[in-house]
């Protein structure tokens, strides 16, 4: 009886202390609402759009999220702010903008932003894309010396044009049984061998890889699991909405996640089985295993991540970029023309393509930084935070402001460049723009301390890769294709990469006497 008549007493109280705790929150929340509008209202932000409550600008992006950037920042100028969900953002769209934070601020703005991604895919932020801090200037360290100096490519030159000639007989054995070569899929296998090569010594992917079956079919799944997976999480710009999995991502993630890490872990147990003797030295994981053995803040987690930074970032990007440059030149058989009669005059038609040709090939450079101006593969590129509140043109930048660079929108901005939609590699034949980080109106491989570690090793496999296919193989479109029907539709949201929607495709046929190509082992 007396627990019966405390009961209604009991249920009075609970609820009373749960209007206090809810009251309390309210005030909390309204206070921290104010604090935050009033901080805002002080601050001089750069122009930007109308914000939604909460959304901020999410809306204002679409699926082709850099076409949509592009627009709004002709509309509100060099410097744009947008406000995506919680996250403060600002665009930057011009050289003398890009200059500012690349160079005068690059300490300012050498920051990266943390998300669901670097957590569960690149061990907590533990690879070189995305580290900041003490951490990251040790991995880029590592990286410059044993990954990319001069020495380790030079190391890499004759399995470099190894892997080329496996992919340029495969397209002619196609041409000679008169099928259709689809670009991408040989030059993305071309792309990832050369990765692996670098990398174990092996490849993994398409039908002639040098890894066990297993291994290869493995690695092939999650190349193919990883773009579908998509990169966007709602829950890193609307932190109330992290319990949500829109699409199924988070999810998709976490199993990618566990499925490299374990094929990467078996890849670093192979090369630490056989013992210092035994390596080469020439494979990147061989060489990373012995730093490891003299420093141990080289972990197997950022192992692991630098590993998957040059699988993930490394291979489509440049692939990528080898599409578009094709795509464009079957559109303009004059452009064609003029890299043949360049390769005919600096190379000759009685051998192959050498890579210390590639510094005589200036047109061929410049059909492949036109390429990056107008079809830039990451259009955003990698984006930077800034680390502390700055000024920039008298605009208040707080600390953790998203900074994207919008290479698509300056690419295609007639301030910068003449007949800005035309591809027209004559503008940049006896130009000092180069894509060395120094030119701001031209950085597919960004500028100052973050600019792409890797840079040097993925022009030469982007150059070389198409002046030996150009020299090799006569290219031309199917029976009954006109240039003009070739489409450059793009294909963006699911990854940060913007490659061509409808794969291109070519017929290949031999271009040099028979003999060249006896002569250098390719036999079709």
């Amino acid at each position: 009886m007396e627990s019966g008549r405390e009961t209604p007493r009991l249920k009075v109280k609970e609820n009373w202390f749960r209007g206090v705790v809810i009251a309390l929150v309210l005030v909390w929340t309204f206070q921290l609402i104010s604090v935050i509008y009033r901080r805002r209202n002080r601050l001089k932000l750069p122009p930007g759009p109308p914000r939604w409550p909460v959304l901020g600008n999410l809306l204002s992006l679409g699926k082709m999220a850099h076409h949509d950037m592009a627009n709004l920042s002709r509309k509100y100028g060099e410097l744009m702010y947008l406000k995506l969900g919680v996250v403060n953002s600002v665009v930057v769209s011009s050289p003398e903008m890009a200059k500012e934070f690349y160079k005068v601020q690059d300490s300012v703005f050498s920051g990266r932003p943390r998300g669901f991604q670097s957590k569960v895919m690149f061990y907590d932020s533990q690879d070189l894309i995305l580290s900041v801090g003490d951490h990251w200037r040790f991995i880029r360290k590592v990286a410059a010396v044993e990954l990319f100096s001069p020495k380790r490519i030079k190391e890499f030159t004759d399995a470099r044009r190894e892997e080329i000639m496996i992919t340029a007989l495969q397209m002619l054995e196609k041409g000679k049984a008169g099928e259709t070569v689809k670009a991408d899929g040989v030059l993305l296998a071309l792309s990832f061998n050369n990765i692996t090569r670098l990398l174990f010594g092996k490849t993994y992917y398409g039908p002639k890889a040098t890894g066990e079956p297993a291994d290869s079919a493995e690695f092939q799944r999650l190349i193919m699991a990883n773009n579908a997976a998509g990169f966007l999480v709602i829950g890193d710009f609307l932190p109330f909405l992290k319990f949500l999995d829109l699409g199924g991502t988070k999810a998709k993630m976490r199993m990618n996640a566990q499925a490299f890490d374990a094929f990467l872990s078996k890849r670093l147990n192979e090369h630490r089985m056989k013992g210092p003797s035994e390596q080469s030295g020439i494979a990147i994981v061989d060489a990373l295993l012995q730093i490891q053995r003299e420093d141990t803040a080289l972990t197997d987690n950022t192992i692991k991540g630098l590993l998957l930074d040059m699988i993930l970032a490394g291979a489509e990007t440049v692939s990528d970029v080898k599409q578009w440059a094709l795509t464009e030149l079957m559109r303009h058989p004059e452009i064609l023309q003029k890299v043949a009669v360049e390769l005919d005059d600096v190379v000759g038609r009685d051998r192959l393509v050498e890579e210390a040709d590639l510094v005589q090939l200036t047109y061929l450079q410049a059909v492949v930084k036109e390429t990056f101006r107008l079809h830039p593969v990451l259009p955003f590129l990698v984006p930077h935070e800034s680390l502390a509140d700055t000024k920039v043109a008298g605009y208040d930048i707080p600390k953790g402001t998203r900074v994207f660079f919008n290479t698509y929108g300056m690419g295609r901005d007639p301030k910068i460049w003449e007949d800005p939609l035309t591809f027209n590699p004559d503008r940049f034949v006896n130009s000092p723009i180069n894509v060395k980080g120094q030119c701001y109106e031209l950085t597919p491989f960004g500028s100052g301390r973050r600019i792409c570690v890797g840079l040097n090793y993925a022009m030469i496999l982007i150059d070389f890769t198409l002046a030996q296919l150009l020299h090799m193989c006569e290219l031309s479109l199917p029976h009954g294709m006109k240039p003009s029907d070739v489409d450059v539709e793009e294909s963006f949201g699911e990854q940060i990469t913007v490659p061509k929607l409808h794969p291109l495709e070519i017929m290949a046929k031999p271009r040099l006497p028979l003999n060249v190509y006896s002569e250098a082992g390719v036999i079709f």
